[in-house]
């Protein structure tokens, strides 16, 4: 979870789901490992996090991949 301090604090996943389901100012908060987050367009999975890194993965969007001529 993002303290607002510059770091994460680890929670329980029971936690979690009860903050997640909150409406005040810790909703949105909360990370997940595995978790698809999508930054100005493009998407990144949460691959890992420390005390405090949020490490994050791209997703490839195939719909801009070139395709080699005589593919199609």
């Amino acid at each position: 979870m993002d303290t607002g301090l510059g770091n994460f604090a680890e929670v329980s996943p029971t936690m979690a789901e009860l903050l997640e389901q909150q409406e005040d100012t810790l909703k949105g908060k909360v990370f997940r490992v595995g978790e698809i987050i999508k930054v100005k367009e493009s998407k990144f999975r949460v691959s890992n996090i420390s005390r405090h890194t949020l490490s994050l993965r791209l997703i490839p969007d195939n719909k801009h991949q070139q395709v080699p001529k005589g593919v199609i």
